[in-house]
């Protein structure tokens, strides 16, 4: 048995860093490396996300979410100024609520 904490980081968060590295590339103009520095993954993991070889299922449902997607913005630039990691989990945990609370989305994003 998983928790709902295991399959989210699982599932969710490959997302979250795909949308926030595709994010970072195009307004910033990064490198992967870079990108991967500031997500706090690989340079591999980034390559992954960007051609969608992760989490694709995932990254187009949370897409479409504009509550969520306005978090993943905020991730991302809080990522590129380098604010402490606690403020980026407190963004990331927000998804979760938002995830949790919606039982529709919660069926789409685990099913």
């Amino acid at each position: 048995m998983r928790t709902y904490c295991e399959r989210f980081s699982k599932v969710v968060i490959p997302a979250i860093r795909a949308i926030a590295a595709e994010y970072l590339i195009k307004k910033y103009h990064l490198t992967q490396v870079k990108v991967a520095e500031l997500l706090g993954t690989t340079q591999a993991s980034i390559s992954y996300y960007l051609r969608h070889k992760r989490g694709k299922k995932c990254i187009e449902l949370l897409r479409e979410q504009n509550q969520i997607l306005s978090i993943i913005t905020e991730i991302a630039e809080l990522a590129y100024k380098r604010n402490p990691e606690e403020k980026l989990a407190l963004k990331i945990c927000d998804i979760c609520k938002i995830i949790r609370s919606d039982g529709s989305l919660k069926e789409k994003v685990f099913a």
